[in-house]
């Protein structure tokens, strides 16, 4: 999670509606390959008047593949 323009939250991997991402036509996977194309889905749903948010008591354990 952190801000993004206009101080606005974006996260990665987040849990999206899938009507919002719908709306906004989801990633943008042609322009941003890996990097920063969660910043733009959550720039667009912002702008399309859906709210990102965080839950501070959410725990994700990510483990690695070896």
């Amino acid at each position: 999670m952190g801000l993004t323009l206009g101080m606005k939250i974006f996260v990665n991997h987040g849990l999206f509606l899938r009507s919002a991402l719908e709306e906004v036509g989801g990633i943008d996977e042609q322009t941003y390959h890996f990097y920063h194309a969660d910043r733009d889905l959550c720039l667009k749903l912002w702008q399309a008047g859906f709210s990102v948010l965080d839950c501070k008591t959410a725990f994700v354990e990510h483990c690695n593949h070896i």
